[in-house]
């Protein structure tokens, strides 16, 4: 091949090139166009060639939406998504739940990934495998509805994957066939199991700082562990010494540790006088 046939060659392969990023991004904009409608001030902007970006707010919280783009040799590119809502006063903690097959089974088998269960061994641990820093049964996970909203995410819209990272609990997945209703049910099931994770702070006389977990429905402060009203006695009550979390001084005792998925702390401190009365 001459030099001017190889000119023309790479012309053409940098056209086609061209042509393919640009409509990636056109269909990019476009699945990011379905969920638009759902995100109060959003704001939808392009990063680089392979990524498109929505931020805004959802349910008075934060929320990114990340469309990206793999093209593929053979089949249809795929348009990864990756949904993030904010915690309210989250953990630092990292939490990754998906489904116990494939590349995922094949991680647990050779150790380089730890299944812990969260539900005493049903089919919750038997179809998922849950990365987290310690054994999380009775903590978090371990509600049903929780585990429901989770299998939802996950079985029902296909999606990769569920992360809690910090302040952040985010979904993993592709695109390809989810409409504009399905966005919408996605990001409000989104909604609910943030909130199941939710904690605000209280008045403590400890100088650390305290919270009361209020991922009820009810949004009032309980306990993490047996999801019973906390009371302002402050002999019923202790603080873990790790992430500050309020729980009852029985709870702790026959759990062992903190209610909190993700915490690995095993002491508490009890309480002096707290407020329990929490912003509207």
């Amino acid at each position: 091949m001459g030099f001017l046939e190889l000119l023309v060659v790479l012309g053409v392969l940098g056209l086609v090139t061209a042509a393919v990023f640009k409509q990636a991004a056109q269909n990019r904009a476009s699945v990011l166009q379905r969920v638009l409608p759902f995100v109060e001030a959003g704001r939808l902007s392009s990063d680089g060639l392979a990524r498109h970006v929505l931020v805004g707010s959802f349910g008075e919280r934060e929320v990114q939406v990340e469309v990206g783009f793999r093209p593929r040799l053979r089949g249809p590119s795929r348009y990864p998504i990756r949904s993030r809502l904010a915690l309210d006063n989250a953990l630092e903690i990292s939490l990754r739940i998906r489904r116990d097959a494939g590349l995922a089974a094949v991680q647990k088998r050779v150790g380089k990934a730890v299944d812990v269960d969260v539900a005493g061994g049903d089919g919750f641990d038997q179809r998922y495998l849950v990365e987290a820093p310690k054994e999380a049964d009775q903590a978090g996970l371990a509600a049903k509805e929780v585990r429901t909203m989770i299998h939802r995410l996950i079985a029902i819209w296909k999606l990769d994957e569920v992360r809690i990272d910090g302040p952040w609990i985010e979904i993993l997945g592709n695109t390809s066939h989810l409409d504009r209703r399905m966005f919408r049910d996605l990001l409000e099931t989104l909604l609910a199991l943030a909130h199941a994770y939710d904690r605000s702070p209280v008045t403590s006389v400890t100088p650390r700082p305290v919270f009361a977990w209020t991922g009820g429905e009810d949004s009032k402060a309980r306990c993490p562990y047996c999801h019973d009203a906390l009371g302002n006695e402050p002999s019923e009550v202790g603080s873990c010494t790790g992430c500050g979390t309020l729980i009852h001084l029985e709870c702790h005792e026959e759990l062992g540790r903190c209610a909190i998925i993700g915490c690995e702390s095993e002491r508490i401190e009890r309480e002096g006088p707290i407020n329990l009365s929490l912003p509207a």
